[in-house]
């Protein structure tokens, strides 16, 4: 393979990791509808909730999420950031929004992330966060497509 053929992988396997979030409480995402018929990194179930904090107006927002290969080839994920909501986004007092993953998955393998970030809820009420709608929106994968030379 060439440089540029290597580059347009690389490419379409990002625009393939930006991939949204159904919002849930506390459920996870029917993953029987997930099939392999379309490659990329791919949101296999996720799971979120909102608790008290470690303070008045506080909020700990816990996410876990399992992503799914869908390539023919095994997938190094280096991070993944996860994305919030922007009602949430400029209120974050702490917590990583950067996961280290550091793993290679096989086609058709899972691996599960998650994390907690903690959140200033001054002046939110329940109802306006549940009016956010999905407060995590997705995960900016750092991966790479692992390529094999083929045999001879």
């Amino acid at each position: 393979m060439n440089t540029k053929t290597i580059m347009i992988v690389l490419v379409a396997l990002a625009i393939f990791a930006f991939i949204g979030l159904n919002q849930s409480d506390n459920t996870a995402t029917d993953t029987s509808n997930v099939q392999l018929q379309e490659p990329g990194i791919k949101i296999a179930s996720t799971t979120t909730s909102v608790g008290e904090g470690s303070s008045e107006f506080r909020q700990v927002l816990t996410f876990n999420a399992v992503l799914l290969n869908a390539e023919t080839a095994p997938v190094y994920i280096e991070s993944a950031e996860v994305l919030l909501a922007p009602g949430i986004e400029s209120r974050v007092s702490s917590g990583e929004t950067l996961i280290a993953i550091e793993k290679e998955i096989p086609p058709g393998e899972t691996i599960e992330i998650g994390g907690q970030i903690e959140f200033n809820s001054e002046a939110l009420s329940k109802n306006t966060i549940d009016g956010m709608g999905a407060l995590v929106t997705g995960f900016r994968l750092n991966s790479y497509r692992i390529v094999t030379v083929p045999a001879r």
